[in-house]
């Protein structure tokens, strides 16, 4: 049911928490002023599909206090507008 295209122009995206020995997290977008992505996601959690307009983003990790981060990734969207993907947490 993985989509191959976004619903309008922006970048739809979902995120799956796989990673058994991280914390429960939340993700915000910094450039979008900190806008909450995902909220407590836990692992084994799978998000809906939502939609960000294309660009670059640095999406923060934070631990469910939402004050704790944990770490930062770099997310290059600005040539995805259209179309989708997953975010994949994986680790142990």
């Amino acid at each position: 049911m993985a989509r191959e295209a976004a619903v309008g122009s922006d970048v739809d995206l979902f995120v799956l928490h796989g990673s058994t020995d991280a914390p429960t997290v939340d993700v915000k977008a910094r450039e979008a002023g900190d806008l909450v992505l995902v909220n407590d996601a836990a692992y084994s959690d799978i998000t809906p599909y939502f939609s960000v307009p294309a660009g670059n983003y640095t999406l923060d990790l934070y631990l469910s206090d939402g004050t704790t981060l944990v770490a930062s990734f770099i997310a290059p969207l600005a040539g995805l507008g259209g179309g989708s993907a997953a975010v994949f947490a994986s680790g142990s």
